[in-house]
């Protein structure tokens, strides 16, 4: 099964910079001399970069607009991927699948212009096709598949469908009786879409995406799984 594009994230996947965030968000109160509430950064984190300048400006008054501070922010963000180096073995598997032809697109929470930024500043810009951030995409985060159905466009791959009703964040997992995709049960909605757009292959992951099932088109118009040692044999293949 050839590897035909790769999408990665920045913070944590290619650059070791989890910790700057948290640094770069109360600096903008920590330069100004004001204290930090302790829970500052968690309720900045979940938002976009954009929403959380506004948060922070109309609570705190900081800047003279939000877009002004939202500036300041992202002029601190660039400094601080310049201080962040990559994580270890980073460049040479870029360089890895670069040799091997596959095409890669970054996607992440992080405005385009500071992912740029990270990825010139390391050098590594050139191994990339694209790039995309979830403010490119209507700002919903990551935990949507928004920022990820983009790149999977840029990559070229254009009839990747998603199911509508398991796009909706619900801890409770209304629409499968399993969250576990090892168990059939979870596929059936997957299967009703997949018949009428004529798919190829399903694939679901649980919820924190550690784990991955697949069932394939039978070519009568039935749909299989397949198992975990037969996705191993077409990965080796």
């Amino acid at each position: 099964m050839p590897i035909t594009g790769a999408i990665f994230d920045c913070d944590g996947t290619l650059a070791d910079s989890m910790g700057m965030w948290r640094q770069v968000v109360e600096g903008l109160l920590v330069k100004r001399g004001m204290p930090v509430p302790p829970d500052f950064y968690e309720r900045t984190e979940p938002v976009s970069l954009h929403d959380g300048c506004v948060m922070i400006h109309e609570e705190f008054g900081l800047g003279q607009d939000a877009e002004s501070l939202y500036e300041e922010l992202c002029a601190d963000v660039r400094a601080a991927y310049a201080r962040v180096p990559l994580l270890p073995g980073a460049r040479d598997f870029l360089q890895e699948l670069a040799c091997a032809g596959i095409p890669m697109v970054m996607a992440s929470s992080t405005p385009v212009r500071e992912l740029r930024s990270c990825l010139e500043t390391h050098g590594i810009a050139g191994f990339f096709k694209d790039v995309v951030s979830t403010e490119d995409v209507g700002g919903r985060d990551k935990e949507f598949p928004d920022v990820y159905e983009e790149a999977l466009r840029r990559l070229g791959m254009k009839h990747v469908i998603c199911v509508p009703e398991q796009m909706v964040m619900d801890g409770d997992f209304p629409t499968v009786v399993s969250p576990n995709p090892e168990n059939p049960e979870g596929f059936y909605l997957a299967v009703d879409i997949a018949k009428k757009e004529g798919a190829d292959f399903i694939l679901v992951s649980d919820p924190d995406a550690d784990r991955v099932g697949i069932m394939v088109n039978t070519g009568n118009g039935e749909f299989k799984v397949i198992s975990g040692n037969q996705t191993g044999v077409l990965l080796l293949d």
